[in-house]
């Protein structure tokens, strides 16, 4: 049995004093679809992470925000430069991302001196400041600061003490007036129609299964799954498959239980879909690859096409390499955002990704020689 009911089902509210009174002047995020049904209110937004951040940042480019938030997050726009240092041009996140990077480990000091290069200028503003003891989160949004400095979005940390019809009051008596309140106050995962004893009660081996069942597999719900899952899933996918169907065999109770107790508290995309794709036998091997082909796996964008290698491969490749021209094109470009042409006309040419890692594997380059 496969259990798919995601994360993001159920819409969560906590019960704060005086909620009651907000009849008809309440909503959750999740039923948020635009900024124009708030245009001329002022509208408090309840919640720091993603969608908290981004509903305000939409809000306030027409009316004026109230942003009520906990904690700081690092903010992070939807591209980020790939030489900081030097105002290199912007990339989508992901296109950056490699899987040579992820091979790197930070301490939380040098996470931190990181993540400042990228978002130094919301450590102006007191209730964004983060510090190297901050909690690490992040949130995406690239208008956020501008408009907090504009006058129409203004942050507010704190925790709310209670609610009277048109006031929210915070627990040091603060009190703020609105005229409508979204909270982006996340979900809350329902499992009832499971037996006790398969409610989650504890952690997944592999995120996926139960430790002593082979029965079951629950997808899609890694904790720090956010965005583009689907790649991810997948792979969840056909593992749970392959269990059930006996093409692969899930080790005892107490080694999963062992292998729970020794993984890290989160682990980047990277890390997970690496694991799967180990266990399901798709990692790429890259001492079978052309060097071209294994240069670009290793210090190109971490996609994941890489795992249909070995059940796709002219599919596979295309994709690879078509997304490192893509990427390359991107980095050499002479504009700091890319132009929209950029970003949605370009073709495959091999021969210049072929000269370019041919060029980066010459005698004295580093070569990397193993399974991804």
């Amino acid at each position: 049995m496969i259990i798919a009911t995601s994360k993001f089902n159920n819409p969560y509210i906590p019960e704060f004093k005086g909620i009651e009174k907000l009849e008809g002047k309440m909503l959750h995020s999740s039923q948020y679809r635009n900024a124009e049904a708030f245009k001329n209110k002022i509208v408090a937004v309840v919640g720091g992470s993603l969608s908290g951040t981004s509903i305000a940042e939409e809000l306030a480019k027409i009316t004026q925000v109230y942003h009520f938030i906990r904690k700081p997050r690092w903010i992070i726009g939807r591209y980020r430069s790939s030489d900081p240092k030097n105002n290199g041009p912007l990339l989508p996140r992901d296109l950056l991302k490699t899987y040579a990077s992820s091979l790197t480990k930070l301490s939380p000091e040098e996470e931190y001196e990181f993540m400042l290069q990228h978002c130094a200028e919301q450590n102006e503003i007191p209730e964004w400041c983060m510090k190297p003891d901050s909690p690490i989160g992040f949130v995406v949004a690239d208008d956020y600061l501008s408009l907090l400095r504009s006058g129409n979005l203004q942050p507010i940390r704190g925790n709310i003490d209670y609610f009277s019809e048109s006031k929210l009051i915070l627990e040091d008596e603060r009190s703020f007036n609105f005229d409508v309140i979204i909270f982006c106050t996340g979900y809350f995962r329902d499992l009832t129609f499971l037996p006790e004893n398969l409610r989650l009660r504890s952690a997944l081996y592999e995120d996926t299964f139960p430790p002593g069942t082979e029965n079951i597999a629950f997808i899609g719900m890694y904790p720090e799954a956010r965005g583009a899952v689907f790649p991810l899933i997948e792979l969840q996918a056909k593992l749970a498959c392959a269990v059930f169907s006996n093409r692969y065999q899930l080790p005892s109770t107490e080694t999963m239980l062992a292998e729970i107790a020794s993984m890290p508290s989160s682990r980047n995309e990277v890390a997970f879909t690496s694991s799967l794709a180990t266990r399901l036998g798709v990692i790429p091997e890259l001492k079978s690859l052309s060097p071209d082909l294994c240069h670009i796996l290793v210090n190109g964008a971490y996609t994941p096409a890489r795992f249909l290698l070995n059940t796709q491969p002219e599919l596979a490749i295309t994709t690879i390499k078509e997304t490192e021209y893509y990427r390359r094109k991107l980095l050499h470009s002479k504009d700091k955002i890319p132009s929209l042409s950029s970003l949605c006309f370009f073709k495959l040419q091999s021969l210049q990704i072929e000269k370019a890692t041919q060029d980066d594997n010459r005698p004295g380059g580093s070569k990397v020689i193993g399974a991804l």
